[in-house]
């Protein structure tokens, strides 16, 4: 049987390793499959990597090849960019908690204020403190 490749894009604050299980999950299920997870820029062994989301994209695709994405939220949103920029190259596309953006005027500007927001206050708190308050959020529970 040939090898499926399946590269996973995980969300903010999170890292490669946050696929373990389900890569795992994956692995035992399809004995073939290529399993990768990439850490996105600014995360993980990626930490020190700054790209914006095309480049993103386009990084994410070098490093996977042709396959199989799944995304996680800004994973997903890379993975979709990916799909856009690459088609021939994302030969299969999961998104999970990921749109392809807000069409609302209002609510496209408003969510930009709150990003800007959040990216001042890890700036002013720092990123151990912001990752703690962060998982302490519901969304975690």
């Amino acid at each position: 049987m040939p090898s499926r490749r399946i590269v996973f894009a995980h969300g903010f604050t999170q890292t490669s390793r946050s696929w373990d299980t389900i890569a795992d999950l994956i692995r035992q299920r399809l004995p073939h499959a290529d399993v990768h997870a990439v850490d996105m820029p600014g995360h993980g062994t990626a930490a020190d990597v700054g790209a914006d989301l095309w480049q993103s994209a386009a990084r994410l695709v070098d490093i996977g090849g042709p396959a199989t994405y799944v995304g996680y939220s800004m994973g997903g949103r890379v993975a979709l960019h990916a799909s856009l920029a690459d088609p021939a190259d994302v030969e299969q596309l999961v998104l999970i908690g990921a749109t392809a953006g807000i069409d609302d005027t209002a609510e496209r500007e408003a969510r930009l204020r709150a990003d800007q927001d959040l990216a001042d206050h890890i700036e002013q708190v720092g990123v151990e403190r912001f990752i703690d308050e962060w998982l302490a959020t519901p969304l975690f529970a």
